[in-house]
């Protein structure tokens, strides 16, 4: 009896779809009136349709602009691939026209579409421009107090269970000594609901203003660190900070046992289940910093993918990819996955309430208010 799509071995189902899929994204580009074919798509198979629009470069800007909209789950990556199909004016002002409420179906500009927006920009080799972000939508103004932490530049072993391979950051940088507190974060985005644990729910609530923020995907922190002037740090530089020149076989900084790092971190066994004040700990690591071990995980700038073999220099991941990085632990995380060396990954629209991030810089190519 022959077996119809979708029954049997899952992983040849996966092959076939993804044969078809490239089938009817060539025929998109090769289609006397592309557009068609993929407004055809749109209802059915709303990511082959996004697919083939990214593929097709012969498409009139207005149109193709007009037709992402229309479509659901595309970010900031996604615009990037468009736009580079398009003359640097039109790009720009269409980039630009994302900023205004009429330019979304629902009417929303929210702080993850803005995101997209700088970050498209940003891709381009633009310079975005902090102070139309700023008086064309809810962000806010004034950059908080980031307390800092400087990190001299050099080696060190990355990798989990033992740190293996041989990394070298060649400048010094600046990390943030806290994950961004609530405080800060509304401070960039008023709209925004931290959740905070209160007989035994989690619920919104202002009133804890430094614990760290969460419910935050990795574009919000993208979008923080750069309008406070910073950036996301690299996953190499996370680690190389979490060590704070430790020794590599040390699974945490502050020693080898979990009695060592129940001393300084909010983790499964002593979390309760919630978020902590940022440094209520008050032991912070030999270079200064605080929570680089539990109460929320923290967003890197990476994508995620295996290390690699050889050593490396100034590492900064893979060029594209599916998840971004996520290091330290959060207050509900076992031990194991608390480790210095531990990487995870997770989708960049994911939020979660153990989630937050922490920026490193301020960064030497870019001032919060466009100078210099």
């Amino acid at each position: 009896m022959r077996r119809g799509f979708g029954e049997g071995d899952d992983d040849a189902n996966k092959i076939h779809a993804q044969r078809w899929g490239n089938v009817l994204v060539l025929g998109c580009g090769r289609a006397r009136d592309p557009l068609r074919w993929i407004e055809s798509l749109r209802a059915a198979a709303p990511s082959l349709a996004l697919d083939a629009l990214l593929a097709t470069r012969r498409l009139d800007p207005e149109a193709a602009f007009d037709c992402l909209r229309g479509l659901p789950d595309w970010d900031g990556d996604h615009l990037l691939t468009l736009a580079r199909h398009w003359s640097p004016g039109d790009a720009d002002e269409l980039l630009m026209r994302l900023l205004e409420r009429d330019a979304w179906p629902d009417g929303l500009v929210t702080t993850e579409r803005l995101a997209f927006v700088w970050y498209a920009l940003e891709g381009l080799g633009r310079t975005p421009d902090r102070a139309a972000f700023v008086e064309r939508t809810h962000l806010g103004d004034a950059v908080p107090d980031i307390d800092w932490c400087d990190i001299p530049a050099g080696t060190f072993l990355m990798g989990d269970p033992v740190g293996t391979l041989p990394v070298e950051l060649t400048a010094p940088f600046r990390l943030a000594t806290f994950p961004v507190t609530n405080r800060q974060y509304a401070a960039f985005d008023p709209t925004h609901r931290p959740y905070w644990f209160m007989a035994n729910l989690w619920t919104p609530d202002e009133n804890e203003p430094h614990h760290p923020v969460n419910q935050v995907s990795w574009w919000h922190a993208f979008l923080f660190a750069r309008w406070a002037g910073a950036a996301l740090p690299t996953d190499a530089q996370w680690e190389y900070a979490c060590r704070a020149g430790t020794p590599p076989d040390w699974p945490y900084w502050s020693g080898h046992s979990e009695a060592d790092l129940a001393a300084v971190a909010w983790y499964e066994k002593n979390g309760g289940g919630r978020t902590h004040r940022v440094g209520e700990k008050n032991k912070p690591s030999p270079w200064g910093m605080h929570d680089m071990h539990g109460n929320v995980w923290e967003w890197c700038r990476d994508w995620a993918a295996e290390l690699p073999r050889e050593p490396q220099q100034d590492p900064s991941g893979p060029v594209a990819g599916r998840g971004r990085v996520v290091r330290g632990g959060s207050f509900v995380a076992p031990a194991a996955v608390s480790k210095s060396g531990f990487r995870a990954a997770l989708i960049p629209a994911d939020v979660s309430l153990q989630i937050g991030f922490r920026v490193v810089g301020p960064t030497t190519d870019w001032h919060p208010h466009g100078v210099g």
